[in-house]
């Protein structure tokens, strides 16, 4: 296991990045994706109800953004490729999808309560930590925008031990569950 990262802290610099694109297997990291462009950061796994009743949504946001500056990135930390393709396949997500094998990310952006929905301005600083139902196309437009953005909980984390997520997550993904 990593260094023990504190949450994200909305306002800071968004902590760097690089990770394997699924269906591509082409890295994509952080100061490769155009300054001008946000970055929207799903967090899911295969096994959590919540991220996949989540995917039509992001879905939904994607397609109206398609055309926009704006970047979805959803991010899982599973390795068995076939789980993920077979959930893919059941539950379509249309955002790019990257593998977090180490939990590098996960860790630095201080993801531990999935389904979670960081938005990375075109500064670079992370401006939103949500669950994915709160992301709306406004919040998405006003961060484009470079909008002040006033929304409950921002940043709040519902849960936070890194390690004993990581372990649980790692049991699941070892166990199967889905």
């Amino acid at each position: 296991m990593g260094k023990t990262q504190a949450p994200v802290t909305i306002g800071q610099k968004a902590p760097k990045f690089i990770v394997d694109l699924f269906h591509e297997e082409t890295p994509v990291c952080l100061d490769s994706i155009s300054g001008n462009k946000i970055i929207v950061i799903e967090f899911w796994a295969t096994w959590c109800v919540y991220c996949i009743k989540a995917f039509p949504h992001l879905n939904e946001l994607q397609k109206e953004f398609d055309d926009k500056d704006v970047v979805f990135l959803s991010l899982t930390y599973e390795s068995n490729r076939g789980k993920i393709d077979s959930c893919l396949k059941k539950y379509p997500l249309n955002t790019k999808v990257a593998l977090d094998r180490d939990f590098s990310m996960f860790r630095d952006y201080g993801a531990w309560a999935i389904p979670q929905t960081i938005i990375i301005n075109k500064s670079r600083d992370v401006v939103v930590s949500i669950h994915p139902d709160q992301l709306t196309a406004k919040i998405i437009k006003d961060v484009l925008e470079g909008k002040p953005l006033d929304i409950p909980n921002n940043g709040k984390q519902a849960y936070f031990d890194p390690k004993g997520a990581e372990e649980y997550f790692r049991k699941l993904e070892k166990e199967g569950k889905n």
